[in-house]
């Protein structure tokens, strides 16, 4: 039992970590769709005996993963945040973890208090695949050069208009992100392609990633990246990278 309602007004932040893969992404859906918020959604209403809705920072897509999403909600249960936590984790499936859950400011919002994110995008660029790594990165047998994926990644870094690189449909919506950093980083054959930004669009990091993967084979250069973003023409990029490899690693907030 969680005791005595209050009310509504206890406003609780946790940060989650999912497996994607067998998730139809982030968002809740209608039906019986599999989703990380439905799931969350439902466990936590059942616990806290009454409907929750979360608002999540990122709206994941179907397969994609994260390490440290974070998520609000409003309660008027007086359960401890650390209970809510432990219990929540003992109902979830095990490809879903709440890492944390902690009281927040009335007016914390997870999606809207944001002011950056940062996605990993894994590739594992060996001769033969990786069994153990098949559900998390990208298979990329053909040699990629480090040098030409650095060099090509400056094209990206900076204030643009991304219309080139997201999938997003709606032509009255800005397309201005601004990417602080890009890393790439290699061990053992794994590449990781580290984005930093204020905010990304629809598919923006795994059209960015594909992009990248094209420079590693020798078939785009910066110049060439940087005319795809001054066409602001969808078509004009290569196709978006599968969602196996990416990962929401962390939301910043002042």
């Amino acid at each position: 039992m969680t005791g005595d309602r209050l009310p509504l007004d206890r406003n609780l932040r946790m940060t989650v970590a999912y497996d994607g893969s067998r998730y139809r992404g982030w968002q809740r859906l209608g039906g019986d769709e599999p989703t990380i918020q439905g799931k969350l959604e439902t466990v936590l209403s059942r616990l806290l005996e009454e409907e929750i809705k979360i608002i999540g920072a990122g709206r994941t897509d179907g397969g994609v993963h994260a390490e440290g999403q974070v998520a609000n909600f409003l309660t008027s249960s007086p359960m401890a945040p650390g209970d809510i936590q432990v219990q929540a984790n003992a109902f979830l499936p095990d490809d879903i973890v709440v890492l944390s859950c902690l009281e927040a400011d009335s007016r914390f919002h997870a999606r809207f208090a944001a002011t950056g994110k940062t996605y990993r995008y894994r590739i594992v660029n060996r001769p033969v695949r990786d069994p153990f790594l098949w559900k998390y990165a990208l298979w990329v047998p053909e040699p990629l050069d480090l040098a030409s994926m650095r060099a090509a990644s400056k094209a990206l870094i900076g204030g643009h208009d991304f219309r080139s690189f997201t999938t997003l449909k709606e032509k009255d919506k800005s397309c201005q992100r601004t990417i602080r950093s890009i890393r790439v980083d290699e061990g053992d054959g794994v590449i990781d392609i580290l984005f930093n930004a204020d905010g990304f669009l629809w598919n923006q990091v795994r059209i960015m990633s594909s992009a990248l993967i094209e420079a590693g084979k020798g078939r785009l250069d910066q110049a060439a990246i940087a005319g795809i973003m001054e066409r602001r023409d969808r078509a004009a990029a290569p196709g978006i990278a599968e969602a196996r490899g990416l990962c929401l690693v962390s939301v910043e907030y002042d």
